[in-house]
């Protein structure tokens, strides 16, 4: 009987889906026997998967598949290049294609790696009968409902119609498919073969055999060694230097023919023996007993260090898909385990398999189930020894271990425990990141044409050769050398800048030195050690010529002189001065002082070019400098001791300017500063400043906005006037008024509501007009002197108002409706309150004002001899002056008390009786129905009595003539215009005043401001019927509404009364 198709199913489930061999029977079959399930089989049957199956490059796939070939994927489209199938003659029917490199042709290659929809929906395989290419026909892999669908395997290349029909129409010759192939690198690196990567990174060793070629920068971070080495831009016999950023470079200015040194030019100094010479600080000539030369060998004390990781991995396999789940369980290791022997006695089983090698897929999720909060947490390592633990795109939860594989995950990783040693295995990831723990062996040749980094030593034994080549740990300039052991290291001793050879140090050269260029010897230098040696110097002295001891060297000898001496300059012998000097060392452009000992030089940071003198740095000049031009002034110009510095043209700081005191006085013009201004003194400018920065204190000041909405925020902006204003305006305006009364509180929108300041009857009025609220007593309340309550004060018949307490508390915390606040409280909740606020205010003329309470003063004035004010306090005083001079008609309408006299320039009409008691002195005439005189009245002008008879009860003189006795009556009434008493003014009849009335009597005023029915005593603008600033005192009795309120009152009703009356 043949397999059941069952056992076949169940066979390829636990190959492909557990990666464990078959033992057991089909759980689902009908077969008897032990049956198992996937998970239950123990024995691991990995797939195997062979080193050309392995595409090393997958991950340059693009997700759309491309319109033409790339270096990973061959296009074969419909319109152009469709794939026409070879007959497989060994089935029959037609049912069975294969895709070869020639059509028909079973000898040529056959065409595989077909890329599938893992990579993207739109790399599925299209199958044509007939040639697409001239209008063939589609062919549905379902089929066209006649039972003849089609497969086709991606990895071979071959077509199967293997379902129940053949489609029709189909023949051995006019298949055809549409799709694309991978055609980049394949296989991991095999011992023998030449293999190219984008990264390779190998953790231990890389030991190649043949020619190993760098298309980039190789970066050995931990050093290099090699036999021999070779840098093909490097030129024979030239000396090798660090260039820039470490490259290794030479010149033809330094050379070496194995016996002689040649430079252009050379620099030396005090040196060691046998040590090399390089450049120190400030280009003295040194050396160190890391570089030497024996004359033979060159010797370099130091190391050279390649960092990074390269190495290949070992084909693997998994299971693989959109999220892989696999069961990790921890049981004694068997003889089967990697690592039996070594580490823990316990090892992981993955789905039942004992640390099975996986093969994870890019683009795929694998979750590893396992108490992570047991004894052996799961995670992912670089190194089988767990040296580096990997967390990219890891998940580590209590329940399980979570890894999302992508292109750039090292190739080799290792599962392990992170309490026990060696429990896991290796997992090989196919991305493109390759790294191994063990040495990788190449037979081949090595391509690699981005950066290579090793992380240990690279060892070329067999030679090396490059373009160029870096070593990171060489310094720019310093030349370089074999130390230790070979490796190539540098010195700040001896540098090269490519023409010149720079030695710090003592230098021995046992052979001729020949320097073709400037040689510089910064020691003691002794030439010749005999008379009879001879020193030629073909070149040219370049510098002076100074004895060690001041006059105990001689130029010349008897017998021995000097033929002649050319000195182009000043030659200082004692005090002899040659007309003119020039010194070598000075350099055109730059301006001469007197250096130490008065020596003569220059500095490149003081030039003249015949026209302007240029100042670099910071220079001090004791005397005036007195400049006709622009001053240009590169760094910081520093005077002190100087009263002014005048400039006729343009200064111009471009550093920074600094004024330690006395400020800078800009009388007119424009001052820009493109830099800092720091004015400890003070900045005093006339004209117009433009300044970039300000800073004031500890705050920097960038612009000054005129922005209403203060939208800038800005703290190192200062806004306008205007725009201030209009914020401020705009903030008051969506204000609230709070209010509070003896009970409960309240609030005003100030832009949609109106406040309301009602009265209680028989208490309390209120009247409106205008902008003033008038708050006062009714009509029948009298005081007649001061009032004084000692009992409890009742209004109406029985109502008492009962205040408990006095609270002095700034905040009105309290909010209590039984006490009272003092006034200092009163003012310090006020001020908080409306310290933002605007008060709006209208006088008879000028329109509707407003001031900031916050920051501005509202000014109360009088009007000269009509009016005077006086602030004390938290209180103005609006009174009369002295002399009253009023510029129109002034009417009473009842009676008029002068105190002194009333002086009157126009005409006065008393529509009642004037009482006179002081005298009255009237100039232009007085018109009056009736003049009562209890006093004496004097007439300077013509006194004419027209309307009745004049009764004078004393004495009537004239001019000072008494012209009869007795006292004058008057009867009827007087009418004035103007009245004005410096004396005192008694009406003992009805005194009619029309009009506002301000009286102001030894310090007291005296305010009756008829428009509102309001009269004030030391209260200059009446808010009440009665406004009384100061105290009530009734020696007799007190009514309200004809009530007597004289005894039996409380302290409390006492003080609501006092209230009640201002």
């Amino acid at each position: 009987m043949a397999i059941s198709q069952s056992q076949k199913v169940d066979f390829l489930l636990k190959k492909i889906g557990y990666t464990k061999t078959k033992t057991g029977l089909s759980v689902d079959g009908t077969l008897t026997g032990t049956k198992k399930a996937g998970f239950a089989e123990a024995l691991p049957s990995p797939l195997i998967i062979a080193d050309g199956s392995v595409w090393t490059e997958s991950g340059l796939i693009p997700t759309t598949p491309p319109g033409s070939d790339t270096s990973q994927v061959k296009v074969y489209l419909s319109g152009t290049s469709g794939v026409r199938l070879t007959l497989d003659s060994t089935v029959a029917g037609n049912r069975a294609f294969i895709a070869y490199t020639t059509y028909n042709n079973t000898s040529s290659a056959r065409l595989t790696n077909w890329i599938d929809t893992q990579f993207g929906d739109n790399y599925i395989i299209k199958v044509y009968k007939g040639d697409p290419n001239s209008g063939g026909v589609q062919l549905s892999a379902s089929g066209s409902g006649a039972n003849d669908g089609w497969f086709f395997d991606y990895s071979a290349g071959v077509l199967n119609f293997n379902d129940t029909n053949v489609p029709s129409g189909v023949t051995g010759t006019n298949i055809y498919i549409v799709g694309y192939r991978y055609i980049g690198n394949t296989g991991a690196p095999t011992p023998g073969d030449d293999f190219t990567f984008r990264d390779l990174t190998v953790s231990r060793n890389l030991s190649v055999a043949g020619l190993s070629t760098f298309t980039g920068l190789v970066d050995i971070n931990g050093g290099g060694q090699a036999s021999t080495f070779k840098v093909e831009d490097l030129t024979s016999g030239r000396v090798t230097y660090a260039g820039v950023g470490g490259e290794l470079q030479d010149s033809a200015n330094l050379t070496f023919d194995g016996t002689d040194l040649t430079v252009a030019s050379a620099k030396i100094s005090d040196l060691t023996d046998n040590r090399v010479v390089i450049a120190g600080t400030s280009g003295a000539l040194e050396d160190s007993s890391n570089l030497t030369f024996d004359g033979t060998t060159l010797s370099v004390t130091g190391n050279e260090n390649v960092t990074g990781r390269i190495g290949g991995f070992t084909q693997l396999s998994a299971p693989h898909g959109s999220t892989t789940t696999i069961a990790v369980t921890v049981a004694s290791k068997t003889s089967a385990h990697r690592y039996n022997g070594t580490g823990s006695g316990s090892g992981y089983f993955l789905d039942g398999v004992e640390a099975p090698l996986l093969t994870l897929t890019p683009g795929r999720t694998y979750r590893f189930t396992n108490n992570n909060t047991g004894s052996h947490p799961f995670k992912f390592y670089l190194e089988p020894d767990k040296t580096t633990l990997y967390t990219t795109n890891v998940n580590f939860q209590n329940s399980y271990t979570e890894i999302t594989i992508t292109d750039e995950t090292p190739s080799v990783l290792h599962y392990q425990c992170t309490a026990h040693g060696y429990m896991g295995n290796a997992i090989q990831t196919n991305s493109n990141v390759v790294n191994t723990n063990y040495d990788a062996v190449l037979r081949g040749g090595l391509n690699v044409s981005g950066v290579t980094t090793t992380a240990g030593l690279l060892d070329i034994n067999g030679g090396g050769q490059a373009n160029t080549f870096k070593v990171e740990d060489l310094t720019d300039n310093r030349v370089v050398i074999a130390g230790t052991n070979g490796e190539l290291e540098d010195s700040a001793n001896l540098t090269f800048d490519g023409s010149t050879l720079a030695i710090t140090g003592a230098a021995t050269v046992s052979t001729n030195l020949t320097v073709t260029g400037n040689a510089v010897v910064n020691g003691n230098v002794d030439l010749g050690d005999a008379t009879s040696d001879t020193i030629t110097a073909t070149g040219r002295f370049d510098s002076d010529l100074v004895p060690s001891t001041d006059g105990a060297r001689d130029l010349g000898a008897s017998g021995l002189e000097w033929k002649d001496l050319y000195v182009d300059g000043t030659a200082n012998i004692d005090s002899l001065v040659a007309d003119t000097a020039k010194v070598s060392d000075l350099t055109s452009g730059r301006v001469v002082l007197a250096g130490t000992g008065g020596e003569i030089e220059d500095s490149g940071n003081l030039t003249f070019n015949g026209s302007t003198l240029a100042v670099t740095g910071s220079q001090t000049v004791s005397g005036d400098i007195d400049v006709v031009g622009n001053v240009s002034i590169g760094g910081t110009l520093t005077y002190q001791d100087v009263t002014n510095v005048d400039s006729v043209g343009i200064a111009t700081a471009r550093t920074g300017l600094h004024v330690l005191a006395g400020g800078i006085v800009v009388n007119a013009g424009v001052v820009t500063f493109t830099h800092a201004i720091d004015a400890n003194g003070g900045v005093d400018v006339a004209g117009v400043s433009t300044i970039a920065n300000l800073k004031v204190g500890s705050v920097t000041v960038t612009h000054i906005r005129d922005e209403d909405n203060m939208a800038s925020n800005s703290d190192t902006s200062l806004a306008t006037q205007q725009s201030i204003k209009a914020y401020v305006d705009a903030q008051i305006t969506a204000q609230d008024l709070d209010v509070a009364g003896d009970s409960g509180t309240g609030s005003v929108d100030l832009d949609s509501q109106s406040l309301t300041i009602a009265g209680t009857a028989n208490e309390i009025e209120t009247s409106a007009s205008g902008q003033t609220i008038t708050v006062g007593l009714p009509n029948d309340v009298t005081v007649g002197a001061a009032l004084t309550v000692t009992g409890a004060l009742k209004i109406g018949a029985s109502a008492t108002v009962g205040i408990t307490t006095v609270l002095d508390e700034d905040n009105m915390a309290s909010n209590s409706a039984e006490a009272l606040a003092t006034q200092q409280s009163i003012k310090a909740y006020v001020d908080a309150q409306t310290t933002a606020q605007d008060l709006d205010f209208q006088a008879d003329s000028g329109g509707a004002l407003s001031i900031d309470l916050g920051t501005e003063t509202l000014s109360v004035v009088g009007t000269s001899n009509e009016i005077q004010t006086a602030g004390s306090g938290n209180q103005i005083q609006i009174g009369l002056p002295d002399d009253v001079t009023i510029g129109g008609d002034l009417t009473v309408g009842s009676g008029l008390t002068v105190g002194a006299g009333l002086s009157v320039v126009g005409v006065s009409t008393f529509a009642g009786a004037v009482d006179a008691n002081g005298g009255a002195n009237v100039a232009n005439g007085l018109t009056a129905n009736q003049i009562n005189v209890t006093g004496i009245s004097t007439f300077v002008g013509v006194a004419t009595f027209t309307n009745g008879d004049v009764y004078i009860a004393q004495d009537l003189f004239v001019n000072g003539q008494q012209v009869t006795g007795g006292g004058p009556v008057v009867g009827n009434d007087i009418n004035a215009r103007n009245i004005k008493a410096t004396g005192i003014s008694t009406f003992e009849g009805v005194t009619g005043i029309e009009g506002d009335t301000n009286i102001g009597i030894g310090g007291t005023t005296f305010v009756a401001d008829v428009s509102v029915s309001r009269v004030g005593i030391n209260s200059t603008a009446p808010a009440y019927t009665l406004d009384v600033d100061g105290v009530i005192n009734s020696s007799t009795d007190v009514r309200v509404n004809g009530v007597s309120v004289s005894g039996g009152i409380s302290a409390d009703d006492a003080t609501a009364l006092a209230i009640a009356l201002g």
